[in-house]
């Protein structure tokens, strides 16, 4: 299982390059204020499910607010709520703490992974490397290389507000 104790050794073997920042825990949006000024575009990554509980993992701009109606349209499922703490069992994470690397730790594929469409005006986008007390800049490429040799497809939303 990938953690914060292997993460950059995963990413050094593949010559992904990222920037590394050390920051107090951030536990929700306010906590942003007090991080370093860092280059690339911050996003947020929300844990959705429906009443069957499908999960999905869906990763935006920090600033920008999902339209979990028009989400669940585009994706052609049922009503989404947000996720229990339980459903990050399968991430190997704690709440707080989630980010696209984490689909590493879904062997299953028990995530469906939405991205917002915006984000590919990003070159560079800052995620949580398994602790929510560091960040790290690295190419939207090399983050959606990642996701898609975690065994997950990309799907494009333009469900925000």
């Amino acid at each position: 299982m990938i953690s914060t104790a292997n993460i950059f050794s995963y990413l050094d073997n593949r010559h992904i390059n990222y920037e590394l920042y050390h920051h107090k825990a951030v536990a929700s949006a306010a906590d942003i204020a007090n991080m370093p000024v860092m280059s690339g575009t911050v996003v947020k990554n929300l844990i959705l499910t429906t009443k069957d509980k499908k999960l999905f993992m869906y990763t935006l701009p920090l600033q920008a607010r999902a339209d979990l109606k028009a989400l669940a349209k585009e994706l052609d499922c049922s009503r989404l709520s947000f996720g229990s703490s339980s459903d990050l069992a399968f991430l190997g994470i704690p709440a707080g703490m989630v980010s696209p690397l984490c689909l590493l730790n879904d062997r299953q594929g028990e995530f469906c992974y939405v991205q917002a469409a915006c984000l590919d005006k990003s070159e560079i986008v800052n995620c949580h490397p398994f602790s929510n007390s560091m960040s790290i800049d690295i190419r939207r490429c090399d983050l959606e290389a990642i996701v898609k040799d975690s065994g997950h497809e990309i799907i494009k939303s333009h469900a925000i507000r």
